[in-house]
């Protein structure tokens, strides 16, 4: 009781004077119940009623309190409701204050205390009569089941008495504590003998119980309480193994099967009238009626959807839901049911506004995707219709030329890419090693430093233990020094306890020192016995007073034995002071020494750490540089490509202009020829210098056309992926699909 008030002295925070809250853990006992049940079950068992009526009035009463005013019929609540065993236990006239009774009653018993409690409470129905045998055996129905109590050593265990010479030894203690805590409680018997109409102050064993009880249920209700019931699921302490008898007894026992039972008869949810009319009226049919106030609305509505749904247990129809003055109470699954039928009507209505809403959108994607189609297949037939033609024309010759030029091409584009791509893969695996090859070796630097560390601070942490716990003997051996300098403002036994911690070590020679001093001592102890037979046989037998001075010169030669060995005690004192002073010079050479090393060892691993720091500036210093000339490199690269790529633009631009100047030129002579040609002018010789003249100019334009394929066929080859990109105008040109020049389309007939 001692170390728990010290405990809770210096945990508590409501010393400080501070507003704190608290966490705790109510671990109790089970509800106990066996063959023969004494003092202690009772105790627990009251303990577990407490709980349970706790219990009891938050799950249950609450829900009372909000059934009565709404007029609700609802279970029987004795069937969770252990009030009258706990006044029967703690009332005025319980069990706790008979037995009190009993206990201060100069010849109080337990029959007695039997008998007064079943006169008391005879017309109890929870304190049983039958089957008992015996005067001390009474019978409590508790929450849990029927628990039969043997009284036997009820009175002598509730008197919370200490013997007599068992309190004065613990009074003569030489330890403080044990001394202050019987010396108040032999205080407190003396002052009960010295005034006997205190006895009945004196707390026994039930009422500080009750009162620790009290206090404990206090402190529940006025918190915010969770439960938690434990099982055990076997009595051999297996895993994964379950004793289903065990099991649905702790369960009984619990009261957990009562709850169950009572929670079915409760409704889990209620809603008011009105909210019920507006989120269930959907389900109602066109033709319902809706005259009345809003209660008479409701409960037509709830008689509508749920007819049919009531049970029948027992004999008993147990109706869906209960109607109360201002909400209705809905039985488990009704409530549920009428959501789900909400819902379902919701999904219904939902998938009808989805489908016609796809369909608009359908029919409107359709609608739109057949005047594409229409589009899009005259504007592909006109596109066939022209290739066909263009394709009818110059099929021979193109067929030719682009053969020729692709396989030349292609050849071409080959071997550059074959030869670049083995540049390319070269370069990549000789990257690639050598990154793999850095990083193994940075990742090997680095398990070898985080090794050397690690080794290091191990071996760095064992030394600084040992200094600081020779550090720790030096300054008890200063302080036992100090204390032998000045033995007379010291007690005697404080020297001997610090001379026994400070040289614990060294205790072997001493050991064996004080065993030998002990039997001197019995020695000494026997011959002062001896003494004291010889004196007062002296007075009786003059006869051996000799034998008695014998006897007193033997003493005298002992103790002056023992005076020699105490003089050979405070010698080994004086060398065992010698040789710590020699143990702690040792020990501060040692300090020392440890000390330099240390420092050594911070110097070496600083130094390393500053290399390593300049390493890893220099290596990001260089990967810095190294990444500006790539950047460098990488733009001098694509303004060269950009200048490249405008030059070949402007080239192309001046070969579309000329080009552009000579068509027009050619068709304004076919124009002029052919004008000559329908008035008639001239003669037949005239008509085959036209004909020979329009010869000459297709062939000048298809040696135009072979130069333009040529020089754009070269002009591809040069330009890389993203200049072609960039330039579609170039693209457009390469691909030859359709010739263009101008703003004009050469069209030969």
């Amino acid at each position: 009781e001692t170390l728990v008030e010290a405990i809770n002295e210096a945990t508590d925070a409501g010393a400080t004077g501070k507003k704190t809250g608290s966490i705790a853990i109510l671990d109790m006992f089970g509800f106990e119940s066996f063959k023969v049940n004494r003092f202690e079950q009772l105790c627990i068992n009251y303990a577990n009623e407490s709980i349970q009526h706790k219990y009891a009035s938050d799950i249950f009463l609450a829900a009372k309190e909000e059934y009565e005013p709404e007029g609700i019929e609802i279970f029987d609540f004795s069937k969770v409701d252990n009030s009258s065993v706990l006044d029967l236990i703690e009332s005025r006239t319980g069990l706790i204050m008979v037995l009190n009774d009993e206990c201060l009653r100069p010849k109080g018993n337990d029959e007695s205390f039997v008998y007064k409690s079943k006169q008391i409470h005879r017309d109890s129905t929870r304190l049983l009569h039958h089957g008992l045998h015996r005067r001390t055996e009474f019978a409590i129905r508790h929450f849990a089941g029927d628990v039969k109590y043997d009284a036997t050593g009820f009175v002598e265990r509730n008197m919370d008495r200490l013997p007599t010479d068992l309190l004065e030894l613990a009074c003569s203690s030489s330890n403080i504590i044990i001394q202050r805590r019987f010396g108040k409680l032999a205080d407190a018997v003396a002052e009960v003998k010295k005034n006997y109409r205190r006895k009945r102050a004196v707390a026994t064993i039930c009422t500080k119980f009750r009162t620790q009880l009290s206090d404990l249920m206090k402190d529940i209700r006025n918190s915010k309480t969770r439960y938690i019931r434990c099982v055990k699921p076997n009595g051999d302490c297996l895993p994964l193994i379950t004793d289903h008898d065990m099991t649905m007894k702790q369960l009984a026992s619990a009261g957990l099967v009562t709850a169950i039972m009572v929670e079915r008869e409760t409704f889990p949810s209620c809603l008011p009238y009105s909210v019920i009319w507006d989120r269930f009226n959907i389900l109602l049919p066109e033709d319902f009626d809706t005259s009345g106030d809003m209660e008479t609305k409701a409960k037509r509505l709830l008689e509508f959807l749920l007819e049919g749904k009531e049970k029948v247990v027992a004999g008993e129809v147990i109706a869906p839901y209960a109607c109360g003055k201002t909400k209705v109470f809905f039985r488990s699954g009704a409530q549920e049911e009428l959501d789900s039928q909400r819902q379902g009507i919701f999904d219904t209505n939902a998938t009808i506004i989805q489908n016609w809403y796809r369909t608009i959108l359908l029919k409107r994607k359709f609608g739109k995707a057949r005047e594409a189609s229409i589009v899009i297949q005259s504007f592909w037939r006109m596109c066939l219709a022209k290739k066909l033609r263009a394709a009818i024309l110059l099929a021979i010759v193109r067929l030719q030329c682009w053969a020729r030029c692709t396989l030349a091409v292609t050849s071409l584009y080959r071997l550059r890419r074959m030869k670049a791509a083995s540049a390319i893969q070269s370069r990549w695996r000789a990257h690639d090693k050598r990154s793999e090859l850095l990083r193994f070796r940075r990742a090997a630097n680095v398990i070898r430093r985080n090794f050397v560390a690690t080794k290091n601070r191990e071996s760095m942490s064992s030394a600084l233990s040992r200094v600081v716990e020779e550090a720790q003997m030096d300054q008890k051996a200063k302080d036992f020094q100090k204390k032998l300098y000045a033995p007379a403002t010291y007690d005697r036994d404080e020297l001997l306890e610090e001379c026994g911690i400070t040289m614990g070590y060294l205790t072997r020679q001493l050991s064996t020192q004080r065993i030998r001093s002990t039997e001197l001592g019995d020695q000494a102890n026997r011959a002062r016995e001896a003494a004291a037979l010889s004196q007062a046989h002296a007075s009786a037998v003059e006869s051996s007073m000799a034998a008695s001075k014998l006897e007193i010169t033997k003493l005298r030669g002992s103790n002056a034995r023992l005076r020699s060995h105490v003089g050979e005690i405070k010698a080994g004192t004086v060398n065992l002071k010698h040789l710590i002073k020699n143990m702690q010079e040792a020990h501060n050479d040692t300090k020392r020494k440890q000390r330099a090393e240390y420092e050594d060892m911070k110097t070496s691993y600083e130094d390393e750490l500053a290399a390593m720091k300049r390493e890893l500036r220099e290596v990001k210093r260089q990967h810095a540089a190294e990444v500006e000339e790539l950047r460098g490199e990488m733009m001098e690269s694509e303004e060269r490509n950009r200048r490249e790529v405008e030059r070949l633009h402007e080239e192309l631009n001046a070969t579309e202009e000329n080009h552009t100047n000579d068509l027009y030129k050619m068709m304004d002579a076919l124009a002029v020829q052919e004008g000559s040609v329908r008035s008639g002018v001239g003669d037949g010789g005239m008509l085959r210098d036209s004909s020979s003249e329009e010869e000459e100019l297709r062939d000048r334009l298809e040696t135009m056309k072979m130069n333009n394929v040529k020089a754009a066929r070269d002009l591809q080859a040069i330009l890389c992926d993203k200049c072609q990109r960039e330039f579609p105008p170039v693209m457009e040109l390469l691909g030859l699909n359709q010739y263009k020049g101008g703003s004009r389309n050469l069209q030969v007939d």
